[in-house]
């Protein structure tokens, strides 16, 4: 007997023991709890501001984004760094702040963020062809004001920027009294596979493209039907990151997805990749990259094939998907999923006939009784009106692209969405025909008066006039919001052209005031003597070369304000 149990009576005596106990446990967690902190921790202001050189924001959608180059490497802010550099012989810092399918209010969004973490000495704005179908609101510089005050004025940054002192242990007490606290591997696997932020629910989409070349993308969260699903499953960990990515707290559905089990190389490392890409940390976007790439050469599964292939599209590696998804095709030919990225690689390498093949290939897969509500059927239809519309050079199919659109809505498609595609398509198919496909479909009474509502509502030519004045306004407030934290702002047309949209940037930037550069000119007159696939996709996007022109193009403006 101890000589603590002489002194003490019995009950006493375990009593010291558990609380030293409970202790060392306290103190075991909140180790490890702060070296995770360390691991993960988003980069502190004071980090984030110690950038070399000048500072460049590029703000925008899919085209600041780089959706259609072969890697995201080529996207034209990663191009103007290279180019201000070896211009100027000095080093300089762009950063990234575009994403697909951002309208001109999402873009005051991602400035606000952007200026929170540092200032810049120059923004430049390329937006608004989003904002005619995406319900773009109007954005209020007080608004904006208020979002970077929250964001510097310390409360914020305590929640991301700093570790949080709590008493773990009795956290942990109540994480293990829940039913499957810490995810068993096969029932995570299990209930991934069926979440609605699995990769076949978060993937960024294709775009719609127009014979103008007006393109627009889909967004990750496109899919539509799992409300069953999530109610169904609200203990599930996934469930509530999912909320928390729909409501734009990504941080917070970072730390839940790296909790999983499955966060190294299955879907949660697929979530994962979808958060780190929108909040521009690339590094760690491609450190699981790297992790699915090793699990797919260690096991090359139909499961492990699709997951990589689905990271590769999210951080822009066009490239390696274009290596891959044949390899991939051949081993698992009746594979919907990997016939349809591979389809949209294809697509994306303006090898238009091999991707329609690749398209007509995998409807069959989608259109089995059998086959999974994975999710990706609405996001599959979309592209195949894209595949089989406008591409110069061959013939235009409307009928397809007029069935396309119609399954794409009656899969659970978003009318926004599906208003996107729409306006692009409506000049060149006809009423009837679009009658024929609603027609030649299972779509109910109501089904069809929804898909008629829309299509009519793409005819309606004063869409797009109401956008482009969101468009103005946003592009105004954006820029003096830029200008008072002492950037100068560049307001850079689009590569395509659209009048309506090129004079509400114009106006924008007169009111600013802003510096204006319309390059759609100078790649028009490229397009009429090299043709459109020396710049652009298949669906609309840049190029490699096209984005390197873009770049060159904003440098020469940029240092033209510089001087």
């Amino acid at each position: 007997m101890s000589a603590l149990s002489k002194r003490l009576p019995s009950w006493l005596a375990g009593l010291i023991v558990l609380a030293i106990a409970a202790v060392l446990l306290e103190l075991l967690l909140q180790v490890l709890s702060f070296g995770a902190f360390l691991l993960y921790r988003k980069p502190s202001l004071e980090e984030s501001s110690g950038r070399e050189g000048k500072v460049v924001f590029c703000v925008g959608d899919s085209f600041t984004f780089g959706y259609g180059a072969s890697d995201l490497s080529k996207s034209y802010p990663n191009c103007l760094e290279n180019y201000l550099e070896q211009e100027t012989g000095e080093p300089w810092t762009v950063v990234n702040c575009g994403y697909p399918n951002r309208n001109s209010s999402q873009m005051g969004e991602a400035l606000t963020q952007a200026v929170i973490s540092g200032p810049a000495e120059f923004v430049v704005l390329v937006g608004g062809v989003n904002d005619s179908w995406s319900g773009a609101i109007r954005l209020e510089i007080n608004t904006l004001n208020a979002a970077l005050t929250a964001g510097r004025g310390g409360e914020n940054r305590q929640l991301t920027d700093q570790y949080q002192w709590r008493f773990r242990t009795l956290r942990l007490l109540k994480t293990l009294r829940k039913r499957n606290a810490f995810g068993n591997e096969s029932v995570a696997k299990a209930t991934s596979e069926q979440s609605p932020n699995t990769i076949r629910q978060s993937i960024p989409g294709s775009e719609t493209a127009s014979p103008t070349s007006i393109s627009t993308s889909a967004t990750p969260s496109e899919e539509t039907g799992q409300a069953e699903v999530l109610s169904a499953q609200e203990e599930w960990p996934g469930a509530k990151a999912l909320r928390l990515y729909q409501a734009g707290d990504l941080e917070a559905a970072i730390a839940i997805y790296q909790s999983l089990p499955d966060a190294e190389t299955g879907y949660s490392a697929v979530n994962l990749i979808d958060c780190f890409v929108r909040l521009g940390r690339l590094d760690d976007a491609i450190a699981r990259v790297d992790s699915l790439r090793a699990a797919y050469q260690a096991n090359p599964s139909e499961q492990s094939s699709c997951l990589l292939l689905s990271a590769l599209k999210f951080t822009g590696k066009n490239g390696e998907i274009m290596e891959l998804a044949p390899v991939m095709a051949k081993q698992f030919p009746e594979s919907f999923e990997i016939a349809f990225r591979h389809g949209l690689a294809l697509m994306t390498d303006t090898q238009v006939l091999a991707a329609r093949a690749e398209f007509d290939r995998a409807v069959p897969f989608v259109e089995a009784p059998q086959a999974e509500d994975s999710g990706m059927a609405a996001w599959f239809w979309k592209n195949r009106a894209v595949v089989f519309g406008y591409q110069p050079g061959h013939p235009f199919d409307s009928d397809k692209v007029a069935e396309s659109y119609v399954k794409g809505m009656l899969a659970g498609e978003k009318e926004d969405s599906a208003l996107q595609g729409l306006l692009g398509m409506v000049g060149t198919v006809t009423a009837d025909q679009f009658e024929n496909a609603i027609s030649a479909s299972e779509a109910t009474d109501e089904q069809q008066r929804k898909i008629r509502g829309l299509i009519a509502k793409a005819r309606d030519t004063s869409l797009e006039a109401k956008g482009a004045e969101v468009t103005k306004h946003n592009m105004i407030t954006m820029a003096r919001f830029a200008k008072q934290d002492g950037a100068e702002v560049i307001i850079s047309t689009y590569p395509f052209s659209s009048k309506l949209l090129v004079d509400a940037q114009k106006a924008a930037s007169k009111e600013g005031p802003t510096y204006f550069l319309r390059i759609n000119d100078d790649f028009a007159q490229i397009v009429e003597t090299e043709g459109r696939a020396h710049l652009f996709v298949a669906d609309g996007h840049c190029n490699d070369r096209g984005y390197q022109l873009m770049a060159e193009l904003i440098g020469a403006r940029l240092l033209e304000a510089v001087q």
